[in-house]
């Protein structure tokens, strides 16, 4: 009777420990229920000759190809600091939360190169200033693909 009892409980306890161990509500998705597209940054501990924080970065461009559908590709989108805010000269949007997509972002922003088509680049066009010591840091090109 002892032996019931025990394998009894064992068998209540296996399954009290079984219906609890399903944790697919546990898995939490970053994925925006608007589909906008948000940026943050953040540049530090690098090892360079450079210097940038995010502090010193008022604007960059941004860039997202998707090789799936031309509407949810996004070429030299001008993003601009407000306050501790990145916000898109336009509104970008994702397809879905599973459609993979090359992302680009380059700083400083060029508002007047051939670059509408620069996520389809492979060498990008940099131009260095004749002026290298005034600590203006114009001519640094960071890129992150």
């Amino acid at each position: 009777m002892k032996a019931i009892k025990l394998f009894t409980m064992a068998a209540l306890a296996t399954a009290v420990f079984a219906s609890c161990s399903n944790d697919e509500d546990l898995t939490q998705s970053s994925y925006p229920a608007d589909n906008v597209v948000r940026v943050t940054t953040n540049v530090e501990d690098i090892t360079t000759r450079a210097f940038h924080t995010t502090n010193s970065l008022d604007e960059f461009a941004f860039c997202i190809g998707n090789a799936n559908n031309i509407k949810y590709s996004y070429n030299n989108i001008m993003m601009t600091k407000e306050g501790t805010n990145w916000n898109p000269s336009v509104q970008m949007l994702w397809q879905n939360s599973t459609q993979p997509v090359d992302i680009m972002a380059y700083a400083p922003f060029d508002s007047h190169g051939n670059t509408e088509t620069m996520i389809k680049v492979k060498k990008y066009p940099v131009s260095v200033g004749t002026q290298q010591m005034a600590g203006t840091y114009e001519s640094d090109f960071l890129v992150y693909p």
